[in-house]
């Protein structure tokens, strides 16, 4: 495995769709299972009873081996009592055969044309054609024909496509960007795998996978804020591979798993046959299920750690990238850029008497480089909520300063925030007064957005904003085009935009790696921003980038990535 500084993007079209499992259910046995709705699709589910076996389970259920495999990768380990099952209906229903007539999908709450073509695996034009009455719109409960007779006996010989189910309504709270942050999934269809079925040129380089292996916790009856977020994650993902794909370039098949938030889970997936072909993996945020993916991935494969912000495995496993700057490296980038972004205002470090002190490492290590360099700093503290007499020794007239809290609390931002617009008010030079502050104001709305602008505050950050940003504008239009939905939240980061982000390096970067046995070390996206560095002969890679992120009077925001 080598590694290189070069990384190039481009804008093709990939399709990556669910396929089920190989075999087909007897009809019969199947529609006498009970079934469960998992997020709007209906499974049949057997119960194991002591005794049971694989074999025996496939004899009694009428399906093959290899069917309860594919579905059910936690078998790997045994079959043992009380062990859930599961089935995907479409299977049964595609296993009726003449005896059932044409194909038939109900629109469930949330679908969308686009999205029960791409499941049934067919163009919307030629759903459309069999259903009239869609073209002027779906409702749940509607009930529309996938094939007509003629057709039904190739239908049974192919493989059953799945969607991506649509995420509910829901918001993830502000991201602490120097706390880990966890992000889970929402349900699939039970332990499927996706690969690309349109047709591709052939290319002169190889064939690359990717395994996403996430929590999608395919067996909860109650989908979480956290399951839904992987999921976001996943749609953007798929929505890069729909993006940056032309013919005769390098095939990347995609392949998801649901960890179910199991060591074992992930063992079990970690032995099936296709992982020996894979060039990258996306891991869950689990330093244990991390351990076990890199003990059983191939020797050529790089890990992808993308959730677990604080885990260090990439000082000791040569496999391993992580995606977010260290806490330690992070804070001396932005020391860096702080340096050098403001060589001609005097930094004045400001705290609260009694209040919280949250960036007291950061501040401290901030006042040390600048000592080292011979900066002079000042100091001001106050108490309850600073006024205009503890800022009266500064002169903006002779002077130009940048403020340093050391907290990044919204309330604590609160209590001095409205002396400093005072002091810059009194100021000739719009830029006589700046503040310099944290990830977390990259939350902010409404009134506080309007207050950080006006003092054309510059923030660090491991993510960019998106607001007003014309990529991801476009990729959040093609989210609801898609999946029939909005991306959950707003606020950074974005899952959605972040699945995309990293669809987008992932794939590009295996295309460079299949022509010249390099992975890319940079990539600028629209919310991350990416700079490989390795710590070490024998560790693996860690991202050094970090955004400054300075937000200006009337709400426009410019982002440096250093």
């Amino acid at each position: 495995m080598k590694f290189s500084p070069i990384f190039r993007r481009g804008t093709m079209l990939l399709t990556a769709i669910f396929i089920l499992a190989a075999t087909l259910m007897q009809a019969g046995i199947l529609s006498k299972l009970p079934t469960i709705r998992v997020n709007g699709k209906v499974v049949y589910y057997y119960d194991t009873q002591s005794g049971d076996n694989i074999y025996t389970v496939a004899d009694k259920l009428g399906v093959s081996v290899e069917t309860i495999r594919a579905n059910n990768p936690s078998v790997a380990d045994g079959i043992k009592p009380r062990m859930r099952l599961f089935f995907p209906s479409e299977i049964a229903t595609s296993a009726k055969g003449d005896s059932a007539g044409p194909l038939t999908h109900i629109v469930a709450k949330g679908e969308s044309i686009y999205g029960i073509a791409r499941e049934h695996n067919m163009s919307m034009d030629r759903l459309i054609g069999l259903n009239p009455e869609a073209a002027n719109g779906i409702a749940p409960g509607m009930r529309l024909r996938l094939s007509d007779d003629a057709d039904m006996a190739a239908k049974s010989e192919s493989p059953v496509a799945g969607d991506l189910p649509d995420a509910p309504d829901d918001t993830f709270g502000g991201y602490d960007a120097d706390e880990s942050f966890t992000v889970a999934a929402d349900v699939v269809a039970a332990n499927t795998c996706v690969t690309e079925t349109d047709s591709i040129a052939v290319s002169d380089h190889k064939e690359m996978h990717v395994a996403i292996i996430l929590p999608f916790l395919l067996g909860e009856q109650t989908v979480g804020r956290q399951t839904n977020l992987y999921t976001e994650f996943y749609k953007g993902f798929l929505l890069a591979a729909d993006s940056v794909n032309l013919p005769g370039r390098t095939p990347v098949r995609i392949h998801a798993y649901d960890s179910a938030a199991s060591v074992d889970t992930v063992r079990a997936i970690m032995r099936r046959p296709e992982l020996a072909t894979i060039d990258m993996i996306i891991a869950p945020d689990n330093a244990d299920q991390l351990k076990v993916i890199a003990d059983g991935a191939p020797d050529h494969a790089w890990i992808l750690n993308v959730f677990a912000v604080r885990d260090t495995s990439y000082l000791t496993i040569p496999g391993m990238i992580q995606t977010n700057i260290p806490h330690d490296a992070m804070y001396d980038r932005a020391i860096s850029g702080f340096i050098d972004t403001f060589s001609d205002l005097t930094p004045v470090f400001i705290s609260r008497i009694g209040g919280r002190n949250d960036k007291k490492e950061f501040t401290d290590r901030l006042k040390a480089a600048l000592s080292m360099k011979g900066i002079v700093y000042r100091t001001v503290s106050f108490d309850g909520y600073m006024a205009d007499d503890h800022l009266a020794e500064f002169d903006t007239t002779s002077g130009r300063y940048v403020f340093i809290p050391e907290s990044g609390n919204r309330d604590e931002f609160s209590r001095f925030v409205h002396a400093l617009k005072s002091l810059k008010g009194s100021a000739t030079d719009p830029q006589a007064v700046r503040l310099f502050g944290y990830p977390e104001w990259a939350t902010f709305r409404g009134a506080q957005f309007d207050e950080i602008c006006d003092l054309s505050t510059t923030i660090y950050s491991r993510y960019a904003p998106i607001e007003n940003d014309h990529d991801a504008s476009r990729v959040n239009q093609a989210y609801r085009t898609a999946y029939g939905d909005n991306m959950l939240d707003k606020q950074m980061p974005v899952l959605g935009i972040l699945g995309f982000d990293t669809g987008t390096m992932v794939i590009e970067g295996l295309r460079t790696m299949a022509r010249t046995d390099y992975f890319p070390s940079r990539y600028n996206g629209i919310q991350s921003g990416i700079h490989l560095s390795s710590p070490a002969q024998s560790a693996g890679l860690y991202n050094d980038a970090l955004f400054l992120i300075t937000y200006r009077p009337g709400g426009f925001i410019e982002k440096t990535l250093k």
